[in-house]
């Protein structure tokens, strides 16, 4: 053993001068010889560099000793400031919705908007601008709506049905799952009484096998109760059969369509990935990688600083955001050029979204602690 031992770390030395381009294969190779030895890579090494990782081996315990700390104060750290968040967040909602007005004290502590000296120089340019000061129009109408539009991440999976759904959101909420064997976070969108569905909370969940190292077991959301003819995610079509002549008997089938809604119904992940195929494995982590990045842009940045997303403010300012969701989809190629879009689902099919989005796996950028992105401080302006 010993002689095969040496034997492979005169191989090693040998091919230190081209260390340098080594690939994760090779190293795989060498590591499982060695193991086929039962001697490991350090084993071969000589005794003044084994002394000297053994003492880099103490050295790392040592950091991540302390690393386990931070992260204990961390989460109490969290705990303690999402208590403080709440009230703040209570009347964040109150004012949005118009059940309060805000005090004088609160409109002090916000910046001035500089609306007027805007209208003026767009008014200079022949631009005009409507400022109804007279208006009834209670608390801020479409703001959770008018927030998402404005993120890259967002904005484009929501399509004109969705945006006449999304007018009913009252408050979205996020927050840590609790579960002694589970991991993650939830989200919660808030609607009041609505013509498109019974229910009156959506929820999504991201369950985490590691959130430090953003692995993710799987997303769960709401089963969502829609009305009769009101469901935005599918439409209708229809075609006449071709055997039955003028009034053969007519073939009507739903059809998936891009929606913001598929959000809450993210897919199963297979048990066995090898019962997919290449093509619908790459489709799949496509559609959970998406998933996953709407899911932290909406705890990250839309819940905790809404009003700057909400006037735009933080668009400029939004420097983490990737810019790889500008895929264009290609046509329908399901076979349904025979079928018509049917209007009995209600108003004209607005479906215009860059892609359905389903569940997630984790694609998040990691801080310096190699942990989960934190969210931005807000931007005030």
């Amino acid at each position: 053993r010993a002689g095969h031992a040496l034997g492979t770390w005169a191989a090693v030395r040998r091919a230190t001068g081209a260390m340098e381009g080594i690939d994760a294969a090779q190293l795989a190779a060498l590591q499982k010889k060695l193991s086929e030895l039962g001697v490991s890579f350090v084993d071969t090494l000589p005794p003044a560099i084994r002394r000297r990782v053994r003492a880099l081996r103490g050295l790392q315990a040592q950091r991540d000793e302390l690393y386990e700390k931070f992260l204990e104060e961390r989460a109490a750290l969290e705990a303690k400031y999402a208590k403080l968040y709440d009230p703040l967040l209570t009347r964040r909602k109150e004012v949005v919705t118009g059940k309060a007005e805000p005090t004088d004290e609160e409109v002090e502590a916000g910046p001035e908007s500089g609306s007027a000296a805007a209208a003026a120089a767009a008014a200079a340019e022949g631009v005009v601008v409507e400022n109804n000061e007279d208006g009834d129009e209670k608390g801020i109408p479409d703001f959770w709506l008018q927030a998402m539009r404005h993120h890259e991440a967002i904005g484009p999976a929501i399509t004109d049905n969705d945006a006449e759904v999304l007018e009913y959101v009252e408050d979205i909420k996020t927050g840590k799952l609790t579960g002694e064997e589970e991991e993650g976070f939830w989200l919660e969108f808030h609607f009041r009484d609505n013509p498109f569905f019974d229910n009156t909370v959506l929820r999504k969940e991201y369950v985490m096998i590691d959130e430090e190292e953003q692995l993710l077991d799987e997303a769960r959301g709401t089963e969502i109760d829609w009305k009769k003819g009101k469901d935005v995610t599918t439409k209708l079509l229809k075609k006449k059969s071709k055997k039955g002549g003028p009034k053969g008997k007519v073939q009507t089938k739903r059809e998936k369509v891009d929606s913001f809604f598929h959000f809450f119904n993210p897919p199963e992940m297979p048990e066995d990935e090898s019962d997919l195929d290449e093509e619908e494995a790459e489709e799949l982590q496509d559609h959970m990688e998406t998933d996953y990045e709407m899911g932290l842009a909406l705890r990250n940045k839309i819940v905790p600083c809404a009003i700057d997303w909400f006037t735009g403010d933080a668009v400029e300012d939004d420097s983490d955001s990737d810019d790889e969701n500008d895929d264009e989809h290609g046509d329908d190629e399901d076979g349904d050029e025979d079928y018509e879009d049917s209007d009995e689902d209600g108003g004209d099919d607005s479906s215009k979204s860059v892609g359905v989005t389903f569940g997630a796996p984790a694609g998040a950028k990691p801080d310096a602690q190699g942990g989960a992105e934190q969210p931005p401080e807000c931007k005030q302006q």
